[in-house]
């Protein structure tokens, strides 16, 4: 995800980095770049144009156009977002409400949950030469959670980019994993779908999505409540990322 990028320079770069004043200024102003050209951007930030393209080439993406929509795909996925917290009750009625509602969702998964599954992905992941991640949308926040704590137990990693625009060498002995909570990527983006069912290589899915047909291997999380599925997601890939730590 965009926001993932940006802090990413935000946190680890010097106060005097021209490259962090440019992805602060985006990061604040995200919701404007849908409307921006990259002449509008650069007076934004105090820069030329050319630098600005140097920018978003450091971010990962090939064109100022690619930036553009992974921008424009943020501020879409923050207009879908349904908040847990109701503004009509206090803030201590709210967090009993969701932590209620929470803790009965996870006990739900934790017991449907698939663990034999689980454990096969686990073992497929440090069996494998090279992992790579995919996800779209706020999911990406997982992926780049994954690489972070697989590189700390020595495996290389590899996030797709979103619109797999770029050549991927895959070996035989890699894995893919693809992450989808609801299943929207499945609906909304055939030609990607195409493409990532086109890559020959070990595939897995991990999804709250109870019907979708991707791949041999797919580890399904039931859910009782959609409105947690995102939390979910997140809870039981934390169970993955703590499983491959006591077994490598």
């Amino acid at each position: 995800m965009i926001v993932d990028k940006l802090n990413d320079i935000i946190n680890g770069y010097s106060e005097n980095s021209s490259l962090k004043n440019f992805c602060f200024y985006v990061k604040e102003n995200i919701e404007e770049i849908e409307y921006m050209n990259i002449n509008q951007l650069a007076k934004g930030c105090y820069v030329s144009k050319g630098q600005i393209s140097k920018y978003t080439r450091q971010l990962g993406y090939n064109s100022f156009a690619e930036f553009k929509n992974d921008c424009i795909s943020y501020k879409d996925s923050l207009t879908r977002k349904t908040p847990f917290f109701n503004r009509k009750i206090s803030l201590i009625q709210n967090v009993n409400n969701t932590t209620i509602g929470y803790v009965q969702c996870l006990k739900h998964t934790m017991k449907r949950l698939d663990y034999v599954k689980l454990e096969q992905l686990t073992q497929d992941i440090l069996s494998s030469h090279y992992v790579y991640l995919y996800g779209q949308g706020d999911v990406r926040g997982n992926c780049y959670n994954i690489q972070r704590e697989l590189k700390y137990l020595g495996k290389s990693v590899m996030i797709l980019d979103e619109k797999l625009s770029k050549n991927y060498k895959f070996q035989e002995n890699d894995i893919l994993i693809v992450l989808s909570t609801n299943g929207q990527l499945f609906e909304y983006n055939k030609r990607r779908i195409k493409k990532l069912k086109e890559i020959d290589v070990n595939k897995w899915l991990i999804t709250c999505h109870d019907s979708l047909n991707f791949c041999r291997q797919q580890l399904y999380i039931p859910s009782e409540n959609i409105r947690y599925n995102e939390l979910i997601m997140t809870y039981v890939l934390n169970i993955m990322i703590m499983n491959l730590q006591i077994n490598v």
